[in-house]
């Protein structure tokens, strides 16, 4: 009778030794780094990115704003997150370059957010609520008038990793309270992104993002309605593990308007050609 409940016991430790342990957000991708369309940080992780660019000027005759003789090199977006939860993690996101047809500054509307993962089934589909609250940083020092727009946003991201194959969806409402338009109180606006990875070789990868933006969904009667699109293609290349580096181009369309003062398109589109680091610890 001893025997027997010796080599049970044996048995249980065995199982329980063998056993896999449940899934980590590790396992879900075949490249792990920030750049990721899947990327979460673990719990106590923390990841952070930024790049630099360079941004295409005005044309001779202001046609657009695609002449590479007349631009710039500036600082590109600086994004840091932190994993709270397994399933929570915090992010403060700056953006170096224009977001919006009324921002006229680099990082006047930094962002602090919070991203709650509702559901995931294994690699094939994940479900995340997305929080923001954008606040208005910078001023002009001569007419003391904000650059920024203060702002909140809600909304959802599903995302998915089908082996060598990752993306991602997100759509956020976002309301804004102190809009440059003059007599408009508050305005709402549609944010959208679609982000695609896929692996070509081992440790390198090809990624792409585009994104959608409708501002004045609310307008009232004389008011416009601005939409906003840009485009980017990059390599993701990991230089060791937890470090990347994203070498990519990007394209920002003509921003379309409808009714108000101007109905047709403000000539805001232009050229970036930059890179994007980094790191998760």
């Amino acid at each position: 009778m001893k025997t027997k409940l010796i080599v049970s016991a044996l048995a249980c430790v065995c199982v329980l030794g063998t056993a896999q342990a449940a899934p980590s957000v590790d396992d879900y991708n075949v490249i792990q780094s920030v750049f990721n369309p899947t990327y979460r940080p673990n719990a106590g992780d923390w990841g952070i990115s930024a790049g630099i660019n360079f941004q295409t000027g005005t044309n001779s005759d202001a046609s657009d704003q695609t002449d590479f003789g007349s631009g710039e090199t500036q600082v590109g977006d600086v994004r840091v997150v932190f994993g709270m939860l397994d399933n929570l993690y915090l992010s403060l996101e700056a953006y170096g370059s224009n977001t919006s047809p009324f921002t006229t500054g680099g990082f006047a509307n930094p962002e602090v957010g919070l991203n709650w993962q509702l559901f995931r089934a294994a690699k094939s589909f994940g479900l995340d609520l997305v929080a923001k609250y954008g606040f208005a940083l910078t001023k002009d020092a001569v007419t003391d008038e904000r650059i920024g727009m203060n702002n909140a946003q809600a909304g959802l991201r599903i995302y998915g990793d089908e082996g060598s194959f990752q993306w991602a969806i997100q759509s956020l409402a976002q309301l804004v309270f102190d809009p440059t338009i003059a007599s408009q109180s508050e305005m709402w606006d549609l944010l959208s992104r679609a982000e695609l990875e896929f692996e070509i070789v081992d440790q390198v990868g090809i990624r792409g993002e585009f994104n959608y933006n409708v501002y004045n969904l609310n307008r009232e009667e004389n008011e416009a309605r601005y939409t906003d699109m840009n485009a980017s293609l990059g390599v993701v290349c990991h230089v060791s593990p937890g470090a990347a580096v994203q070498p990519y181009v990007a394209y920002h369309f003509e921003t379309d308007v409808s009714g108000g003062d101007i109905d047709g398109d403000i000539p805001n589109n232009y050229w970036q050609i930059g890179a994007k680091f980094g790191v998760q610890f």
